[in-house]
């Protein structure tokens, strides 16, 4: 055979492999039921279900993704937000205020007393000794608030009680406390 032959020959023969494989392809192509248009429905979804997925601002964790602000109206708070552009995007980068979960007056405490990355050494030194005392007054008026609550359940308590005592062994059974014992008596 010669070389022209040859390529025809094999151009004949992949144009026949090609046909079989489109044969075959339409023919399971009939079987599979052709899906209704709920694909459309099913994506737009989606994709609405992505736009209202919260943004979570730099320096906050997740736990402040629903924090409610003042400003609410201007911040962006989801994907579609930022997407459409209709709130102000400065608002990104700032942090949030956190949410302090323990008493109001210790977060009033922690607040007024925030180092900033602006203060210089003096000034949080100044606020953090200033913190240090707020906190400590603090405690100290939760310990009166509880003596006082003590001494008054005390007072309610009958003194027919029995005190519970433990006695705390001194020492252990070790060989050397013993063999320390023996060069001392010496």
């Amino acid at each position: 055979m010669s070389n022209r032959k040859e390529i025809k020959y094999k151009n004949e023969l992949q144009a026949k492999f090609q046909y079989a494989i489109s044969q075959s392809n339409s023919k399971v192509a009939s079987w599979v039921i052709t899906p209704q248009k709920t694909t459309t429905s099913e994506s737009a979804d989606y994709a609405n279900a992505f736009l209202n997925l919260p943004v979570i601002r730099q320096g906050s964790g997740l736990g402040s993704a629903n924090n409610d602000d003042a400003d609410e109206e201007s911040t962006i708070g989801t994907i579609g937000d930022f997407v459409n552009g209709t709130k102000n995007l400065s608002t990104m980068t700032k942090k949030q205020k956190m949410k302090s979960q323990v008493d109001d007056k210790l977060a009033r405490i922690n607040n007024r007393h925030r180092v900033s990355k602006d203060d210089s050494k003096v000034i949080q030194s100044l606020k953090n000794k200033m913190r240090n005392d707020d906190r400590r007054r603090f405690r100290q008026e939760n310990l009166e608030k509880q003596n006082s609550q003590r001494n008054q359940n005390d007072a309610s308590d009958s003194s027919d009680e029995e005190q519970i005592s433990r006695s705390v062994k001194k020492g252990s059974n070790l060989l050397i406390e013993a063999k320390m014992g023996k060069r001392k008596g010496k």
